[in-house]
């Protein structure tokens, strides 16, 4: 019995067609590099010296690794419509976390005292795969905030 060639990609695309559908409604989904983790913040107003309560959200069906607490967070000042980084931290310990697929994991982060009043965000490492990725992703970074010397 001879098996057309027509009638085997036929079917070779209908297999592939279904496998995509199931693989999208049991939500298996990976926007892909710099678009699987969303960072927000919990007000858009703050005042120098409170404290932000990020959440960083893996949108895809990937474990991602990060810096445990996301110890390498910058304050980034909004001037002349580019982003200034205000404060850097030093570092911090090699010892990672892992964000599952699909989960938020809730970070706290004091603002510095004696801000002058402006627009801020934070920008930390993007998590990603343990096999990495190439070229390096982009920073994830919240939505910008206002920061105000006096009472909110």
């Amino acid at each position: 019995m001879r098996i057309r060639s027509q009638t085997v990609r036929s079917v070779a695309i209908a297999v592939v067609s279904i496998a995509a559908a199931g693989c999208a409604s049991s939500g298996l989904t990976d926007p892909g590099p710099g678009k699987r983790v969303v960072a927000t913040v919990d007000r858009t107003n703050y005042l120098a010296g409170q404290t932000i309560s990020i959440k960083a959200t893996n949108l895809s069906f990937v474990s991602l690794e990060y810096p445990i607490g996301f110890c390498k967070i910058i304050l980034e000042r909004e001037e002349a419509a580019d982003w200034t980084p205000v404060y850097v931290p030093d570092g911090c310990p090699l010892a990672l976390a892992v964000l599952g697929p699909h989960h938020t994991v809730s970070i706290e982060y004091l603002l510095p005292t004696g801000l002058t009043a402006g627009t801020y965000r934070l920008s930390m490492p993007m998590p990603v795969p343990s096999w990495g990725t190439s070229p390096p992703e982009p920073s994830l970074v919240t939505s910008p905030f206002r920061v105000d010397t006096g009472a909110l």
